[in-house]
């Protein structure tokens, strides 16, 4: 810069300076720390050190944080949880700032957990050490410290200790490498109720004795020597269905008194024993409380003592079918599965299976802890809960224990001659006489009414030919003829020898068989007389107030009759029939009208054809193709009733056929279809 000064007379003067300008620049970008993760036991205080700064102009007027407190390179701040980012900014003098961001993620300790199983009851047969799992800590931070117990030993996740019966309180702490613990999730407290078992209960079905046919008998299920309280069971049994029939169950009084809410059975197999699935099986089961609603309670879960009380009560029907007489039917306790056969505890943790098996008479025939007498390798199908089934996979469930006996029971069935003498229907001693005669005869007029001295003894007496039904007609024709004689008392034959046909034809009965005896049933009060046919036998009716019972019959020898036996104007109900031989017929319904029917249709490559006559006569089958050429053919004589017969088409093209049936006067014609 030069100065230059002037006068009035033109003088001048001059002088000359520098002056060096130095634009501002804007302060350097502080050095922030790297981002960086810490733990901290709580939300206190952190310092950062490692922030410095600078300015090229050396007019840095000040250096703020974002958030705490910056003094010589060391940021103080208290943080949050998670991430905290952090500016750091540089201002000089000019104004002019700079800055550098970096983060800070915090990770707050969280207090360790200790796990329990929960309140449990277990059941002892002594005051022993005990193993329950489920006992551990955990630490998400990985900064366990301590895990204790204020009892036992702690072995894992097993906490083996030896307790008092009643209540055994046990408390698990954790603590971390922070000092947090002791309390709230991290401590778990729990109870522990031992009961101790001084006796198992007993399950047993009664035997019953001397019980007669045909008639329904309770069998009993009885609980004696409870020790624990139960909650439910569920019991599975087998039977015999040929020799008796399950009809319901009913609770007992221990269920009843105690006001248990569910009680249901199911009959039928279910599939777990394949074919060796008993004849009969039924499964009891039983609910003391069902949660339906407060207020709504069982008011006991054991019997009042370790007396003997009815669990609930079967029913059953004893079959007529006399060749089961003298005859015992088990009815016995049946395991196909681990949960059949069992008892749960009242809180339902617990399941109880079976310790003894006993038979009928209680002798014991299987002890689950006589692995000498009784190995597992040896165990019957279908007898106990297998030792599998103890074998608990889920560490947290108590394994079921052998803590019930059980005794099967039965039916005896009353031997005839208890309570009677084949074919002596008077019961006067003598069998098969002609007394014997009337009185079956009276039977058949009179029904039950007949028999005054004894009627389970006259019935049972009354299964004259042994085969097994008794009150039948052939009875009856089978005493004739050892009256006469003709024949021998005799064992067991086979009922039911043939079927045959017996029905209406208008104002007549008739049959397509020879008869040697045959009780009808017509509704209402009708009139009935013999044919030609039957001309020669003898007839006894009468009208019982609802229904005419009629049965014919011949006290001679060799006399038997067929075809139309009995004119009447009134509708059969029912019919029975025998041989002369005393063999009774199963009868079926002769056929009304004439009818002819193939199937399957369309077939490949044969088909049946049925033709129903209902007269005795010749017939013909004759099959034609679309041609008209007969491609099949079938003829015969047969009494009235069903023919069949199977045409074979294999050597015969696809199409539609033709099949001709006649008989007597009546004929038809069917379309079949063969498709290949």
């Amino acid at each position: 810069i030069t100065l230059t000064a002037t006068d009035d007379c033109g003088e001048t003067a001059t002088c000359a300076m520098t002056v060096t300008v130095t634009l501002n620049s804007p302060p350097n970008t502080p050095n922030c720390p790297a981002n960086d993760e810490i733990f901290v036991c709580s939300l206190a205080e952190i310092c950062i050190p490692g922030i410095t700064w600078s300015d090229v102009d050396n007019n840095l007027a000040s250096i703020v944080p974002s958030v705490g407190t910056l003094s010589s390179g060391t940021l103080c701040f208290t943080p949050v949880a998670g991430v905290n980012t952090i500016t750091i900014t540089a201002t000089d003098e000019c104004g002019e700032t700079a800055e550098c961001t970096f983060t800070v993620t915090v990770t707050v300790n969280t207090p360790p957990v200790a796990h329990c199983p929960g309140d449990m009851t277990i059941y002892l047969f002594e005051l022993a050490e005990v193993c329950i799992p489920g006992f551990y800590c955990d630490d998400v931070d990985d900064n366990l410290a301590t895990c204790d117990v204020n009892v036992g030993t702690l072995i894992g996740d097993e906490l083996c200790f030896t307790p008092v019966e009643g209540d055994n309180q046990i408390i698990i702490s954790a603590t971390d490498e922070c000092g947090a613990g002791s309390k709230g999730s991290s401590e778990c407290i729990m109870n522990v109720n031992v009961v101790l078992i001084s006796n198992c209960p007993k399950l047993t079905i009664s035997t019953e004795l001397g019980v007669l046919q045909g008639h329904y008998r309770d069998v009993v299920v009885t609980l004696q020597n409870m020790t624990y309280e139960i909650g439910g069971f569920d019991l599975l049994i087998a039977y015999d269905a040929s020799a008796i029939s399950f009809m319901n169950a009913v609770p007992g009084e221990f269920l009843n008194n105690c006001e248990w809410e569910y009680f249901t059975y199911r009959t039928g197999a279910e599939g777990n024993c394949g074919d060796a699935c008993p004849s009969g099986l039924v499964r009891i089961f039983a609910l003391a409380e069902t949660n339906n609603g407060p207020g709504i309670n069982p008011s006991c879960y054991i019997t009042p003592d370790a007396g003997q009380y009815d669990l609930f009560n079967m029913r059953f029907f004893v079959t007529n079918d006399r060749t089961f007489e003298c005859q015992f039917v088990p009815i016995n306790f049946h395991w196909g599965d681990c949960g059949d056969n069992s008892f749960s505890s009242a809180t339902g943790d617990t399941l109880f299976v079976d310790r003894l098996i006993y038979d009928f008479t209680g002798n014991l025939i299987w002890d689950e802890d006589d692995d000498g007498m009784f190995p597992e390798a040896a165990r019957p199908q279908f007898w106990g809960t297998p030792d599998y089934c103890l074998n608990n996979p889920d560490p947290g469930k108590p394994a079921p224990i052998r803590c019930i006996d059980f005794q099967h029971g039965g039916i005896n069935i009353i031997c005839a001659d208890e309570i009677d003498d084949r074919g002596d229907l008077n019961l006067n001693g003598i069998s098969n006489e002609i007394a014997d005669a009337v009185v079956f005869t009276n039977y058949f007029t009179h029904g039950l009414d007949a028999f005054v001295v004894n009627s389970e003894g006259q019935i049972a007496a009354s299964d004259a030919n042994a085969d097994g039904i008794s009150l039948s007609v052939a009875d009856l024709v089978y005493i004739i003829r050892v009256i006469n004689g003709d024949v021998l008392p005799i064992d067991k034959i086979v009922p039911y020898e043939s079927t045959i046909g017996i029905g209406n034809r208008g104002s007549v009965i008739v049959t397509d068989a020879e008869l040697g005896g045959a009780a009808f049933v017509f509704e209402g009060d009708v009139n009935v007389d013999l044919t030609d046919n039957s001309s020669h036998m003898q007839l006894k009716s009468n009208f019982d107030g609802e229904n005419t019972r009629v049965v014919i019959y011949s006290l001679d020898i060799g006399a038997v009759f067929g075809g139309e036996i009995l004119r009447t104007d009134g509708r059969l109900l029912t019919v029975e029939a025998s041989d002369y031989f005393g063999n009774l017929y199963k009868v079926g319904a002769l056929p009304q009208s004439f009818s002819l029917t193939s199937y399957p249709n369309p077939f490949n490559p044969s088909t049946t054809i049925e033709m129903m006559l209902p007269v005795a006569s010749d017939w013909n089958i004759d099959i034609y193709n679309v041609s008209g050429q007969k491609v099949g053919s079938f003829s015969g004589k047969s009494e009235s009733g069903l023919i069949k017969v199977v045409w074979d088409a294999a050597g015969q093209s696809s199409g539609i056929y033709f099949i001709k049936a006649s008989a007597g006067d009546y004929k038809a014609t069917k379309k079949a279809i063969l498709l290949k």
